[in-house]
């Protein structure tokens, strides 16, 4: 496949570029991300898709920013994920995300949330680290990047109850239709991954097929969640293509289509500025 084609770069809402470096290569990731850089630097009526690097861990921007800083066009996100050494140590953790969180280069907190699954620390401990993530996004006025798993009823209530004024993305949606109602009432954009594709995702390919045009982020969570058929091997934002193909045929649209309302969306979160 020839992904110099600019109809083949899509905008991915959602990727770990330090983590794709390690898993599929520098040389590799690099190749991709001058891809994107070639499209950026064409017309105007040339189509800018863009990626988001997210961050997982108070105080890893500078790293992020020294290896991938050169692309103007990226987007860099900072966030504490509910890891033990994180709910450990919220203070240390939240002093340090403050300070990513002064770089212009940051367009977004997150990504945040809870975690029920891994349980990486007590139910109370999480809540707070991520009520703490939730004002800081509206001290800073940055749209918030959600991670929630098998925490549906305590995300939905902390998210009603302190993040009404932000503007909302739940990455990696992972419940059911209903859920996804209760959600899109508020508001909030509700992003899809790779997984969309798996045997055992019914319930999610029928949320996706509810949520409306201006709700919706498709995503890649690079290097997790490859979709079919190279379920289990490392991803980048180049297989983010595929999600948008089963994500088009699950909506009866084209993949072309879904681009420009995932675009359109991102630029409305992210902001099209160059850095």
């Amino acid at each position: 496949m020839n992904r110099l084609e600019a109809d083949l770069l899509y905008t991915d809402t959602h990727a770990h570029l330090s983590l794709c470096e390690q898993r599929i290569g520098r040389q590799k990731l690099f190749s991709l991300l001058d891809e994107y850089d070639q499209l950026w630097q064409g017309s105007a009526d040339t189509p800018k898709p863009f990626i988001v690097d997210v961050g997982t861990v108070a105080g890893d921007l500078a790293s992020r920013l020294g290896v991938f800083g050169r692309y103007a066009w990226l987007k860099f996100s900072a966030g504490i994920w509910p890891s033990q050494t994180a709910l450990e140590h919220p203070d240390e953790s939240l002093f340090r995300l403050k300070d990513d969180c002064g770089s212009g280069r940051v367009a977004a907190v997150g990504e945040c949330g809870l975690d029920y699954f891994h349980m990486a620390g007590s139910r109370n401990a999480q809540i707070r680290l991520f009520e703490q993530q939730i004002e800081l996004a509206g001290e800073r006025s940055l749209p918030l990047i959600v991670h929630s798993r098998d925490a549906f009823e305590d995300t939905l209530s902390v998210l009603k109850t302190s993040a009404a004024s932000l503007s909302v993305i739940i990455h990696c949606f992972s419940y059911s239709p209903a859920e996804a109602e209760q959600l899109l009432r508020q508001g909030f954009y509700l992003s899809f991954a790779g997984n969309l594709s798996y045997r055992n995702a019914s319930g999610l390919r029928e949320a996706l097929r509810i949520v409306p045009d201006s709700q919706l982020l498709l995503e890649t969570d690079a290097p997790y969640l490859n979709p079919e058929p190279f379920r289990g091997k490392h991803a980048s934002s180049a297989d983010i293509v595929r999600t948008y193909e089963i994500a088009a045929s699950l909506r009866n649209s084209t993949s072309e289509k879904l681009a420009g309302i995932v675009q359109q969306n991102a630029e409305t979160i992210f902001g099209t500025m160059l850095f």
